[in-house]
C-alpha cells in the first residue's frame, strides 16, 4: 500500500485517488494538521519556568512524575503546550487526567486533550477542564484508546 502525503490531499482529484491507493490518509493528514496546531501552542522549558516561577529540577520533577505534559523535541529536550497553564499554575485536573492516560504517547495525551470527545459533548478535555468539568474529562480518559460496539 503506498503512503499519501498530507500536500496529496490538497487538490479534490487528487484526494480522490489518494483515497483509494491510501484509505487512512485522511486521517493522516488531520493528525499532522493537529501536531502543527500542537507545537504552534507549545513553548520552551525556560517559558514554563518563567510561567510557573519554577527551578529547572522541580519542572523536570513534575514532567517526571506526570503533573505536566511535555512533549519530547529530540535529545532530552520539550516543549510544553501553554493550553495546559491557567492562572500562573498548571490547570486544575490536568495531573490527574494524564495518570489515566498513563498508557498514551505524550502525543496521543496531547491529541486527546486538544480534539472535540464525544464522551464530552464534542468540546475538547482541555476546554473541559477550564470549565472545572475534572470528573468528566477523567472518565473520557479512561476510555480513550478503547474501542466499543456501541
Amino acid at each position: 500500500m503506498a503512503t499519501v502525503s498530507s500536500r496529496d490531499l490538497v487538490a479534490p482529484a487528487r484526494k480522490v485517488e489518494a483515497i483509494q491507493h491510501d484509505p487512512l490518509a485522511i486521517a493522516r493528514a488531520k493528525g499532522t494538521q493537529i501536531k502543527a496546531k500542537i507545537l504552534a501552542e507549545s513553548v520552551s522549558s525556560q517559558t514554563i519556568i518563567r510561567i510557573l516561577k519554577i527551578s529547572r529540577p522541580v519542572l523536570d520533577k513534575y514532567r517526571k512524575q506526570g503533573l505536566i505534559l511535555a512533549l519530547p523535541q529530540g535529545h532530552r529536550s520539550y516543549i510544553y503546550p501553554l493550553w495546559q497553564i491557567h492562572k500562573g499554575k498548571i490547570l486544575p485536573g490536568l495531573p490527574q487526567v494524564l495518570a489515566e492516560l498513563s498508557g498514551i504517547s505524550d502525543w496521543g495525551k496531547a491529541i486527546f486533550l486538544t480534539t472535540g470527545d464525544l464522551r464530552l459533548n464534542n468540546a475538547t478535555p482541555i476546554d473541559c477542564l477550564r470549565q472545572g468539568k475534572v470528573k468528566e474529562v477523567i472518565a473520557a480518559a479512561q476510555l480513550y484508546g478503547h474501542h466499543s460496539a456501541t
